[in-house]
């Protein structure tokens, strides 16, 4: 891909694609945790956890499309191409504890008070979508730079 952003953009979408499926195995089928990102998106869009299939899908988008924006931030402001697997999971490890702080800094109702095991759960599919986000971009950097 020739585009920064674009090549930003897809790897984040990989990644997060990727991170999604761990997440729901982990939380529905292992029940490690109970909070999906899924549950995230779902609740800064409707203000609660999905109440059918429906909701689900279109928090799913809206995870997605996050993960595509952080994707973004990640090949502008983090990537280069030297130790880019060890910069993807300490990116993602600053995306959630950001995010985990504004939960808590705005008192965020559903999210109030998450267990242990949803937040180790979350902080394990987070380095997990940062290892993929890196591992993507250099594949995909390589490619634009005919390598």
């Amino acid at each position: 891909m020739k585009d920064q952003f674009l090549c930003g953009f897809v790897s984040g979408l990989i990644a997060n694609s990727m991170a999604s499926l761990i997440d729901v195995v982990l939380v529905s089928v292992f029940k490690f945790g109970s909070l999906r990102f899924l549950d995230f998106s779902s609740i800064f869009i409707y203000g609660g956890k999905p109440l059918n299939l429906l909701e689900e899908v279109f928090a799913q988008f809206g995870e997605l499309m996050f993960g595509g924006f952080l994707g973004i931030i990640f090949a502008y402001f983090v990537f280069k191409n030297k130790y880019h697997l060890l910069k993807g999971p300490i990116y993602a490890v600053i995306a959630w504890f950001v995010i985990y702080g504004i939960v808590i800094m705005y008192r965020v109702p559903p999210l109030k008070n998450i267990s242990l095991g949803s937040s180790l759960e979350n902080l394990l599919v987070s380095l997990i979508y940062g290892f993929l986000l890196a591992s993507t971009m250099g594949y995909l950097t390589k490619l634009r730079q005919g390598a």
